[in-house]
């Protein structure tokens, strides 16, 4: 940020918590200039969603042409970004603007970048369990610690289960979603 002008907001495993921010909607929603469509171009479902910055969009939003991007730990990901949560994040950046040099592809218009935490040297262990009155449950726990005397691990789970607010007449529900992750880090 001291070297190169740029637009960000930046989130910490603190302000990500205390604004109960879980995913790239939610970075969406607590950003400015960003929004965010779940189901992009002529496909359907959670699986290409199209990111606008700046109102900047393509005609037909595919996800090889999209005009922002998501990264996670600096690794592109190509659709699917609505599966990326915080339950494992050390912080988010959203860089609004051309980012090309120092991203790549798919960023003319910016780009969110997820930062995954690292294990620590101490055991330690965290479980954060929510419900709602509208039938959304989530549960994120993690343990972190010594391994070895040269090698650390982190393993952290994550469900979430929302239920869909309507019936269908067949007496299914729409609207339902369930994430479950598991992510792990050595080092």
């Amino acid at each position: 940020l001291q070297d190169v002008p740029i637009s960000i907001t930046a989130f910490s495993a603190e302000a990500i918590a205390d604004a109960n921010i879980y995913d790239v909607r939610d970075i969406a929603r607590f950003t400015p200039n960003i929004n965010f469509q779940s189901t992009g171009g002529n496909g359907t479902g959670r699986f290409m969603p199209n990111l606008i910055f700046r109102g900047l969009q393509n005609a037909i939003p595919l996800p090889r042409s999209q005009t922002g991007a998501v990264f996670l730990d600096g690794n592109y990901v190509l659709g699917g970004v609505n599966a990326i949560n915080t339950s494992d994040v050390e912080r988010v950046e959203v860089l609004r603007g051309p980012q090309n040099t120092y991203f790549g592809r798919n960023t003319f218009a910016g780009a969110i970048n997820f930062v995954t935490r690292n294990p620590s040297d101490t055991l330690t262990g965290a479980i954060d369990v929510q419900t709602s009155e509208r039938s959304m449950n989530m549960v994120n726990a993690s343990v972190e610690g010594p391994l070895a005397s040269w090698l650390s691990g982190r393993l952290a789970i994550g469900i979430r289960d929302k239920q869909g607010h309507y019936v269908a007449n067949d007496g299914g529900r729409l609207g339902s979603e369930e994430t479950n992750s598991v992510a792990g880090t050595l080092m």
